[in-house]
């Protein structure tokens, strides 16, 4: 099996950088984060455990070796970003508007290629959109957009 092929840090590390690259208007760069601490803003905690609101979560939990793939180089990454607003100061339309503006970040003709931009150990070859699902949770607005992400742990060139 080939080195480097932590393929769920790479996928998360890389819709990441790519979302704070394109500079959204409706949430700060600084609020965009790779990973699954769902934690967020309250005055008693340390600044790491804080997600402030509103915020972008770029998760990838999982991903299997393609079929036929006997080496393990090429993955399909199951991956999801979540949007998250305060429903105390957001409302349902203002929380739909930020969605869909970092919605359209991601899903383009050019996703994959701007994603294997991303990082210099990392192609990405397809993106599968999956789902889109919102909800009222613990006072906050979250949608969440899951996609399944064919790629390596490598550059292909």
């Amino acid at each position: 099996m080939a080195a480097g092929n932590f393929i769920c840090d790479k996928v998360q590390r890389a819709l990441a950088l790519l979302i704070q690259q394109a500079n959204p208007t409706l949430v700060p760069n600084e609020q965009i984060y790779k990973g699954i601490r769902n934690v967020t803003a309250a005055s008693d905690e340390s600044e790491e455990s804080v997600r402030n609101l509103p915020c972008v979560n770029c998760i990838c939990q999982g991903a299997d070796v393609l079929d036929g793939d006997i080496d393990g180089i090429n993955w399909v990454a199951h991956a999801r970003v979540e949007i998250r607003s305060a429903a105390d100061d957001t409302t349902e339309d203002q929380h739909h508007n930020r969605s869909m503006e970092i919605i359209d970040i991601i899903a383009t003709d050019e996703i994959a290629v701007n994603l294997s931009n991303m990082l210099a150990d990392f192609t990405a070859f397809l993106f599968i959109p999956r789902a889109q699902t919102w909800e009222a949770q613990s006072r906050m607005w979250v949608t969440v957009f899951e996609f399944d992400v064919h790629c390596a742990g490598s550059d292909i060139a």
